[in-house]
């Protein structure tokens, strides 16, 4: 199964013709993040890398960032103490990205601002969606139809 996200009037995929969502990763594992890289770049978001959570505040005083995707165990500043930083004064989407699998670690993260939660190891097509997913929920509104998801003017096709 394939999702296409397009414009409704044109027929381009989301991204093309307008500026590209900008996401930063937040991890201490460079291949990690890497390949998460790799991927959201693959599907048109601009991607920015932070190695700790003092790392990822500073990147958002010089970038517009439309999603975080914060890893929790990290050196310097973990993904907790930066998650409950930038919600003092930041409302961006967050998703937790972490091998703590417990249902505490999940609530806790839940409840300290992040917007969804991944465990590791994740399946790379789990957390584009998250992304995309969260995306739209913050930036787009879903009106559902038999075929087609409209969101504003773009369309998911499902093949």
């Amino acid at each position: 199964m394939w999702y296409n996200l397009e414009r409704k009037e044109t027929g381009k995929r989301w991204y093309e013709g307008m500026s590209a969502m900008n996401i930063l990763v937040c991890d201490d594992e460079i291949e990690i993040a890497d390949a998460i890289k790799i991927y959201l770049e693959n599907e048109g978001y601009s991607v920015f890398k932070a190695a700790n959570g003092l790392e990822a505040i500073a990147q958002l005083d010089k970038y517009e960032i439309h999603l975080i995707i914060m890893d929790i165990m990290m050196p310097k500043m973990d993904g907790i103490k930066a998650t409950m930083k930038i919600r003092e004064e930041h409302h961006i989407p967050l998703i937790m990205l972490s091998a703590k699998s417990e249902d505490y670690d999940k609530i806790l993260g839940l409840n300290i601002g992040a917007d969804d939660y991944v465990t590791k190891p994740f399946n790379p097509l789990e957390l584009i969606a998250s992304c995309e997913i969260t995306i739209k929920k913050i930036y787009g509104t879903w009106q559902y139809g038999n075929e087609t998801t409209y969101l504003s003017n773009w369309w998911i096709g499902i093949g």
